[in-house]
């Protein structure tokens, strides 16, 4: 199942934002696979994990809100699950949006809160 939404940012002044497009699907054939981060909150470090069912290759990537990039990683999966190692020491306190793009260019988005 391939869902497309936009995603709403709020601004501390109160302003709201929306993103472009994002399209999230589920792994192998044609799909992304589920996300999950812990700890989530972190304060130094969390690891985004997945299963995959086969070997393939993935960016991931960490935003802010402003969409500037922080981090990009290219990464190959292993059948089974994999964890990816996600260093937010140097963040500030905040809200942050962790991506996992296939070589389609689809992507799945998990949001990281920074402590």
């Amino acid at each position: 199942t391939i869902k497309t939404s936009k995603i709403a940012f709020a601004a501390v002044n109160g302003s709201v934002s929306e993103s472009s497009s994002v399209t999230a699907t589920d792994a192998a054939d044609g799909k992304l696979p589920v996300l999950a981060l812990m700890p989530n909150p972190a304060k130094d470090f969390a690891l985004l994990v997945f299963n995959a069912k086969d070997h393939y290759k993935y960016i991931v990537e960490v935003t802010d809100l402003a969409g500037r990039l922080l981090q990009k990683k290219e990464i190959n999966t292993t059948p089974g699950e994999n964890r990816i190692n996600i260093d937010v020491h140097n963040y500030t306190t905040g809200l942050y949006i962790v991506s996992l793009i296939d070589n389609n260019n689809r992507r799945k988005i998990i949001k990281l809160v920074k402590q």
